[in-house]
């Protein structure tokens, strides 16, 4: 069986759906060349819904059934794969997305009324364009606008071209930010492109836990918040701390942690539990100032 594709597409499984047991080997062969195959097991045949990895981009798929001297019943094989539409990849996925090919300069950044928070997602976008391009990509187009409505509930935003301007719309800064990445997901070297989005996640709480981090690793800290929690859209932190931090009110937590830590590497107790999640030293922690997620202690 060949199937032809247009464009050139990637290929990561091809689907066949077999009646009965009546094959002793499928291959599939991607512009001629075998890129996956089924054997059958010693004596027994092949039969049902026969899944086959391919991994690679090509423009014709070949499936080959080799046959056991009786007849071969299947469906149309389905392809799990994916093609370049030319579309910004934005992920997560938004509820609504709708692109044009045009693509403006960006005249300036602002926020719609000088909010605070319209102004944190002004300097989010900002500072993110110019860290990926070494410069902003402006001249005379678009102008991007960041606009708080209390009308919207559940972190949704939109981002849409509308009365000339790009308007990122959100009632909350952490949905602004959102909507400052999804933008930032639309441009490129040459300026950003003409979009109307619309989005909102699906479940009221999406939280990642981790342990307290080492004083030398707060900034990879700060940079796991902003470079990947915001990006994949969760809004709370559960940090874990146990007794691996100063407790000013309470000096006796930190001792009987530093206790047990020196027991357990004499080998007199078993090693703490989480240990290896939360920092290695005592120190006194002051969480980095992140005002857009929730941070619970546990």
């Amino acid at each position: 069986i060949k199937l032809n594709l247009t464009p050139k597409s990637y290929i990561g499984a091809v689907d066949i759906k077999l009646n009965d047991s009546s094959v002793k080997k499928a291959e599939i062969l991607i512009d001629g060349k075998i890129s996956g195959e089924r054997h059958a097991e010693s004596d027994s045949l092949i039969g049902g819904n026969l899944i086959i990895p391919t991994g690679v981009y090509g423009s014709e798929i070949t499936v080959r059934l080799h046959a056991d001297f009786q007849d071969i019943i299947f469906g149309m094989p389905e392809i799990v794969g994916a093609y370049d539409d030319g579309a910004p990849v934005i992920l997560p996925t938004p509820k609504t997305a709708e692109f044009c090919d045009t693509v403006y300069k960006i005249t300036k950044i602002v926020s719609e009324r000088g909010d605070k928070d319209e102004e944190y997602a002004k300097e989010f976008l900002s500072d993110r364009i110019c860290e990926l391009y070494g410069r902003k990509p402006y001249g005379e187009g678009i102008e991007i606008a960041f606009k708080k409505d209390e009308s919207y509930e559940n972190e949704r935003y939109t981002a849409k071209v509308e009365n000339g301007k790009i308007t990122v719309t959100a009632a909350t800064r952490l949905a602004l930010l959102y909507g400052a990445d999804t933008v930032l997901k639309c441009v490129s070297a040459d300026g950003v492109r003409e979009m109307n989005i619309a989005d909102k996640p699906s479940k009221k709480l999406r939280g990642f836990h981790f342990g307290l981090p080492h004083r030398d690793r707060l900034n990879f800290a700060k940079r796991l918040f902003k470079y990947l929690l915001v990006p994949m859209r969760y809004n709370v932190i559960f940090l874990e701390f146990a007794g691996g931090m100063r407790f000013d009110r309470h000096p006796e937590i930190s001792e009987a942690w530093i206790k047990a830590a020196e027991n357990s590497k004499k080998g007199l107790q078993p090693p703490l539990p989480h240990s290896d999640k939360v920092s290695r030293e005592i120190y006194s922690f002051y969480m980095v100032k992140f005002p857009f997620l929730q941070i619970v202690l546990v």
